[in-house]
């Protein structure tokens, strides 16, 4: 049986996920539903703090307001920011387990109706030598969101991950586009919005308008009155 729940990737590091997953955790709980986080991989300069290392497993744990061990939540954190499988050779560091994240996530899905899983970077960034966040988003089997940055480029990378999620026979639900710099391109956001969707038949579920502060609450809210979001045919189901 599939578990209820959204995969969050994105085109790149830094496009929002963890803003936008803790936002979608958000509106579950508001909905009365019961919902677990997952961080499984994380990489930063330093430690969050004693009780998180993960700033981001932080963010999501909060929101969600879980009593899940973290190390569940976060079975692995390395302090270098880079890929996971990079980190580990530098550092010489305990290697990915991508079984024991699997199981990580099976016990926390086991105990809660929905679950939000935040991934690292982009779809393929490697947690091994052989495998890729895509092989973890297979096991786990929940359909994918990918956040994408509102700017130039953009449609190029989507496609590029929406290719890679073809490749890995990942179940795509849509795209989450995220304005973090205040779009002033000569191409209006519908036109783009309208190509993103022809070109890789895939619906624009959600806009994310730019904000100074993005905070969960806020982004939680802008999810909900977004035009996709709120269209008869509703693509994303909590």
């Amino acid at each position: 049986m599939e578990q209820k729940g959204f995969f969050i990737t994105g085109t790149d590091t830094c496009v929002g996920k963890t803003t936008i997953a803790a936002a979608i955790a958000w509106n579950m709980k508001r909905k009365g539903l019961d919902v677990g986080v997952m961080k499984p991989f994380a990489t930063a300069d330093k430690k969050y703090s004693l009780k998180y290392k993960s700033a981001d497993a932080g963010i999501l744990a909060t929101v969600a307001d879980v009593s899940d061990t973290y190390d569940n939540i976060n079975p692995f954190f390395y302090t270098l920011p880079t890929a996971p499988y990079t980190t580990s050779f530098v550092k010489r560091s305990a290697r990915v387990d991508i079984s024991r994240a699997i199981s990580c996530y099976n016990k926390l899905a086991s105990r809660h109706d929905r679950m939000i899983v935040e991934g690292i970077g982009g779809i393929l960034v490697p947690l091994t030598r052989n495998k890729s966040l895509a092989d973890f988003a297979r096991a786990i089997n929940l359909p994918v969101l990918v956040v994408a940055r509102f700017q130039i480029g953009m449609i190029n990378h989507i496609l590029l991950t929406l290719s890679a999620c073809v490749d890995y026979s990942l179940k795509v639900k849509g795209i989450i586009l995220n304005d973090l710099t205040d779009w002033k391109g000569q191409v209006k956001q519908e036109v783009l919005i309208e190509t993103i969707e022809k070109v890789s038949k895939v619906r624009v579920v959600a806009t994310i308008p730019f904000m100074e502060n993005d905070t969960p609450k806020k982004v939680a809210e802008a999810l909900e009155s977004s035009r996709s979001l709120c269209t008869k045919k509703k693509l994303v189901h909590y």
